[in-house]
């Protein structure tokens, strides 16, 4: 034993020796080509970069003390003013190359040297190492390379000539180059140690070589240590195997589901308790059997299974893994056993020896799965019934209230006392609401059951606006609110669409606007935001400047039967259904609805819908006459009320809401400068410069703002004229 393990230790030493030379010379040979290497890598990323300058005819950059104009370049261009207030200059490749080699030298300690024996800058001219290189070059040699040694420090020098291109006769012709002679060269100079390491090789060879033969010697002693723990491991492994396989048979025999194995034969090799109970079977009936013509043999209508279409057999015979969730196998007093099962194969040596199959009752899902679908089947004819009883009550009460309110009309023509007036006014007012509170019930149900349809005829919206605007002024008179239309010239006047719903969503929206609005406007905005082939997008605001809402009741505020706070009920009135109705309204319409509001300031709520374009045909265009807008409104006085018109703003008006833009463009800010177009475009812009505005929002929602701010100076000199 100790011979052995003598000559290994030899051995041993005789290989980390071997190794130690071998490396030494290896090291030796790479040295100098690892470092050559390097430093042609930066040459020519020197190379690369003096080509692209030079084929893009130099680079400008902005006057700076790092960066001043090269007084060695002989171009009338090279510099130059932009805007009388930004002073450019050009960088040519020589002078991006020494910047480039300054900052290598700086960050890096490389050094960058371009030179030639007629340099232009003084500064240019070649050393005594770079001189024998570039004499070398004229005698035909294709680089030159060194160590050397600077004050204690070790470099390497490299150094290629550099070759007149057709782009450098630009600056060098004068000095008598022609394309293709060699003009200089650019050195490279970077630290690298001259020679290899050889104590620290030797240091580490020692080290390794002492490691191994301290322990090949402990290998002697610890040998028989290691064949006794080895024998004493395969008996415990041996006992560990049997343990191991006893917990499987208690696993198989304790586990609810039922778990069989075939081989590859599809014969029975194994089958738990649980399976066995649940199919009936006794496991002398099973083991050794085709376990397809006992248990799987029909399907589920009783008809005929082939065992070649069997997900089962794919299993043990292809090597696939099935799970089927619903499924029957026969138990042995011929009843069907409603289960779900897996079927994994079994592989060993990459092949395919056979299949396990897990499976459980599933029994009881099924009875719950029709008791589930016996419920929804009560559910929806419920929720028919519960459709059907409100849309017949709306009718059983609208009926008598539209009979009241025509009483309390007809009553209110006669000569009245002012007391009775003032009873009537308030029976027709209340009964006014009482029929809005139950249309929108109604409406509210149809939208629940998805039983109402959005209608597609043409409309004229400046109709519909104006007959808006009638049905409100009573409400915004009364209170004394200012209230104004703000329509985008450049929307089609003849659209395609539902007027009613449109309508509807928009007369809730004001008229919630004018319940919690004391003071102030009402501005109700109309805006082509997008055209989409025949349809356009239409973007519609009301904006008022009443008690506002906090973050907390925003988020809840197109929920059915909410309101911004429950107080609200009480001092204003209302459902909280208007707005979960006008919210499902515009998302009919192919659009959204949302809110921006701010407490003591006010609300803007905005949606778009989507409406086609369309033509004025006589007698086929929506009857939106002004009685029709809403239901309370068939008999309103306010439908004698003018039409509101609006004037354009002024030019001033105009140019100082775009000096406001302006900035932002310049900065090129995405937010603010969306923000301060949304309040450019609130303004009523004459129709000649209609087009050049609708340029200009598509560039600034296509974050385009150089081309942006060009369109809004030019609109601005326009209104300066």
């Amino acid at each position: 034993m100790k011979r052995n393990i003598y000559l290994l230790i030899l051995l041993w030493i005789f290989l980390v020796g071997a190794s130690f030379v071998w490396n030494l010379a290896n090291f030796r040979n790479n040295h100098e080509r690892i470092a050559l290497q390097t430093a042609r890598s930066f040459l020519e990323q020197i190379v690369l970069t003096r080509t692209w300058n030079a084929s893009h005819g130099g680079v400008y950059v902005a006057v700076s003390e790092a960066n001043p104009p090269n007084p060695y370049l002989k171009d009338s261009k090279r510099d130059i003013v932009i805007d009388g207030q930004v002073h450019l200059t050009m960088i040519n490749p020589a002078y991006m190359t020494r910047q480039i080699g300054e900052l290598a030298a700086q960050e890096k300690g490389v050094r960058f040297h371009i030179t030639s024996l007629q340099p232009i800058r003084p500064k240019n001219r070649a050393n005594a190492r770079e001189e024998a290189a570039l004499k070398a070059f004229g005698g035909g040699a294709k680089e030159r390379s060194s160590f050397f040694n600077d004050n204690g420090d070790e470099y390497f020098f490299f150094m290629a000539p550099l070759i007149t291109e057709a782009s450098c006769l630009k600056c060098h012709a004068e000095q008598g180059y022609r394309k293709g002679d060699i003009r200089g060269g650019i050195s490279v100079t970077i630290p690298f140690p001259a020679s290899p390491p050889f104590w620290g090789l030797l240091l580490g060879h020692l080290v390794i070589g002492l490691a191994g033969a301290l322990l090949i010697a402990s290998l002697g002693t610890k040998l028989k240590r290691h064949q006794d723990s080895l024998e004493l491991l395969i008996a415990e492994r041996t006992e560990d195997l049997r343990a191991s396989e006893e917990r499987s048979r208690l696993i198989l025999k304790s586990a609810g589901d039922g778990i069989f194995g075939v081989n590859d034969g599809g014969k029975l090799t194994f089958v738990n308790p649980a399976a066995l109970k649940m199919l009936g079977f006794s496991k002398a009936e099973l083991m050794g059997q085709a376990i397809h013509p006992i248990i799987h043999h029909s399907r589920q209508d009783g008809s005929h299974y082939p065992e070649e279409q069997c997900p089962m057999r794919a299993s043990f015979s292809t090597g696939t893994i099935h799970r089927v969730e619903d499924e029957v196998l026969w138990r042995k007093d011929g009843q069907p056993l409603p289960v779900g099962y897996s079927s994994m194969p079994l592989i060993k040596d990459d092949r395919v020896v056979g299949a396990v199959i897990t499976f459980h009752d599933v029994s009881n899902q099924k009875r719950a799965q029709e008791a589930t679908l016996k419920a929804k089947e009560t559910a929806e004819t419920t929720s028919r019934a519960k459709t059907f009883f409100i849309a017949n009550m709306s009718h059983e009460l609208r009926t008598p209230m539209n009979a009241i309110i025509g009483m309390s009309q007809l009553a209110l023509n006669t000569d009245l006392d002012p007391k009775q007036r003032n009873y009537l006014k308030k029976i027709e007012s209340n009964c006014l609401a009482l029929l809005s509170i139950v249309t929108s019930l109604l409406d509210f149900s149809k939208l629940e059951s998805g039983n109402l349809e959005i209608k597609v005829v043409d409309f004229n919206l400046n109709k519909l606006l104006d007959t808006l605007a009638n049905t409100m002024a009573p409400k915004v008179r009364d209170k004394g609110l200012d209230f104004s239309l703000e329509v985008d010239p450049a929307l089609p006047e003849n659209l395609m669409g539902d007027p009613q719903r449109l309508g509807q969503v928009l007369a809730n929206l004001t008229d919630n606007a004018v319940k919690f609005t004391e003071k102030g406007q009402i501005v109700v905005s109309a805006l082509l935001e997008e055209t989409l082939g025949d349809k356009v997008r239409v973007r519609l605001s009301v904006r008022d400047t009443g008690i506002g809402l906090t973050s907390e009741e925003q988020g809840g505020l197109f929920q059915a039967f909410s309101q911004g706070d429950v107080s609200s009920t009480r001092k204003y009135g209302g459902t909280g259904v208007g707005l979960t109705i006008s919210k499902q309204l515009v998302e009919l319409m192919d659009g959204e609805i949302r809110v921006e509001s701010q407490i003591g300031v006010g609300s803007e709520f905005i949606f778009t819908v989507l409406l086609g374009v369309g033509e004025l045909r006589q007698g086929n265009t929506a009857n939106l006459d002004q009685g029709e807008c809403t239901p309370s409104t068939a008999t309103d006085p306010a439908c004698s009320t003018p039409t509101i018109t609006l004037d354009p703003a002024t030019p001033r008006e105009l140019a100082a809401s775009l000096e406001e833009l302006l900035p932002h463009l310049k900065l090129r800010k995405p937010k603010p400068s969306k923000e301060a177009l949304e309040k450019v475009n609130r303004l009523v812009w004459p129709s000649e410069l209609f087009t050049e505005m609708a340029k200009l929002g598509k560039l600034i929602n296509k974050y385009k703002f150089k081309e942006a701010l060009l369109v809004a100076e030019s609109i601005q000199q326009k209104l300066e004229m």
